[in-house]
């Protein structure tokens, strides 16, 4: 059976050379409630790579998660 795979936004600087606010990649929930595991690696969020565990919390619009605060 294939895992439920969710969208996870990293916010970017848009006035770096990519000129994008933010990127999304595919996540997988992991073991810990409100982390997951990254499915794809990124092109312009720097900091994590294909597999990272990371912390999201829902986004606003509910459709995501966003990188919770550390």
């Amino acid at each position: 059976m294939a895992r439920r795979l969710f969208k996870v936004r990293f916010e970017l600087d848009p006035s770096d050379c990519h000129g994008t606010g933010s990127e999304l990649l595919w996540a997988a929930p992991a073991a810990d409630p409100g982390t997951f595991e990254l499915q794809n690696s990124p092109f312009h969020a720097t900091g994590v790579s294909y597999l990272d565990i990371v912390a999201a919390r829902p986004a606003e619009d509910s459709s995501t998660f966003v990188l919770a605060a550390a």
